[in-house]
């Protein structure tokens, strides 16, 4: 797990090389034994994922191929590792395994779409990924001018979610505190703040469980100490770079 957060750090500071290593690494100590107790929950789709990524900057696709259809087959896989999976088969050749990454990509992005509780900034980038596997898919076969209104529709897409962001910076973000802890959110902000809890696991590890150093402790840092999954990785929408809507390939 180590060199697994290793590789996310470093890959987050542009230090792709040694985030490949690191990446690489951690699914080798992975696949001797994935059954050890260190490894659990989302850990079985994050190494495979970042291990199948880590293959693509090598430039070994078929090795790419191989492991990312293990991360997409994992029951916590999303749709933007199916759709990854299908841009990888198109660029192999592969078009009758692109087309089925393709179908579970769409279900996928669907159920986020129709899901009453997603947020909106949820539906819009599920409404990006549709758009692209439409896109990849046209271009694929060389229908360019085909692929041409999708791409105006991928933008507008975008604008979208940059909306969204900027509206979120003065709205709470954060997710619905739940469980035990949720009767300590007394002001409902979705966080549990020092003056908020005397006593328990949550005052007696509040320095360590609040990994932002904020003051006050969201969902997502909760979950990660009581499932000893570790600190959450803090991206706001509002940072994420439309250079991330671009393809893997």
């Amino acid at each position: 797990i180590f060199y697994l957060r290793r590789s996310r750090a470093r890959q987050d500071l542009g230090m792709l090389k040694k985030a490949t290593a690191d990446a690489l690494l951690a699914y080798k100590y992975y696949i001797k034994n994935p059954n050890d107790n260190s490894f659990h929950g989302s850990h079985h789709f994050q190494l495979p994922r970042f291990a199948a990524l880590a293959e693509l900057r090598k430039g070994n696709l078929k090795r790419y191929i191989e492991i990312g259809k293990k991360a997409a087959d994992h029951p916590k896989a999303r749709y933007s590792q199916h759709r990854e999976l299908m841009t990888a088969y198109l660029a192999s050749g592969d078009f009758e395994n692109a087309k089925k990454a393709r179908e579970d990509s769409i279900y996928h992005a669907q159920k986020v779409i129709n899901a009453k509780r997603a947020p909106a900034s949820s539906r819009a980038f599920a409404r990006v990924s549709l758009a692209r596997l439409d896109v990849e898919m046209l271009e694929s076969e060389g229908r360019w001018k085909d692929a041409e209104p999708l791409r105006k529709e991928l933008i507008v897409e975008a604008k979208e979610i940059l909306r969204l962001a900027e509206d979120g910076n003065s709205q709470s973000s954060f997710p619905p505190i739940m469980g035990p802890s949720a009767k300590r959110d007394r002001n409902k902000n979705n966080l549990i703040e020092a003056s908020e809890i005397k006593g328990g696991p949550l005052h007696a590890n509040f320095k360590t469980i609040d990994c932002d150093k904020s003051g006050a402790l969201d969902m997502h840092e909760i979950r990660g100490f009581f499932t000893k999954t570790g600190c959450p990785r803090k991206e706001s929408l509002g940072s994420y770079q439309l250079g991330k809507l671009s393809p893997i390939l």
